[in-house]
């Protein structure tokens, strides 16, 4: 359990972490790779989940689960960047829209960032959740690693 609260803490950080630095103006590049963060664990998550599909062959039902959950993910991370790109609109001075800028757009525009960040991590903790509540070991770095077996002792 403290592995899996670790690691949705880990992803929330990252994204709450690059939302925020995305609104204090580091711009695209903190964005990018915050979302990428978030990829690279979904990943780790959906690669453990489709080796145990391929060695275990679980039920179609739980593969629904999955895949809703997946989905949900996806949903919410598409309006994280949306997002965060209408607020980048708002205040960037490069935008169509800058000269027309004001406090009440501005921290509109941040409040649906915080939302959206806010769920994409929701979304992202029920997905990794639901992938351990069937008993899968989602590793971080090595996808190649999608549960762990025992470890039979070395003969030495």
């Amino acid at each position: 359990m403290k592995k899996y609260r670790s690691l949705v803490l880990a992803a929330t950080m990252t994204v709450l972490l690059g939302a925020a630095a995305w609104l204090t103006g580091s711009g695209c590049a903190t964005s990018y790779k915050t979302e990428k963060a978030a990829d690279i664990t979904v990943s780790a998550a959906m690669t453990a989940w489709g080796n145990y599909v391929a060695q275990y062959h679980p039920p179609v039902s739980q593969e629904l689960q999955v895949k809703a959950a997946f989905e949900k993910y996806q949903a919410a991370e598409i309006l994280a960047v949306d997002a965060t790109h209408s607020l980048f609109d708002l205040t960037s001075t490069n935008s169509a829209t800058a000269g027309s800028t004001n406090a009440v757009s501005s921290a509109t525009a941040q409040a649906k960032v915080t939302q959206a960040v806010a769920a994409e991590a929701q979304a992202l903790a029920d997905l990794i959740a639901l992938i351990q509540g069937f008993g899968i070991k989602i590793t971080t770095g090595t996808a190649a690693t999608p549960f762990a077996p025992v470890p039979t002792p070395s003969p030495n």
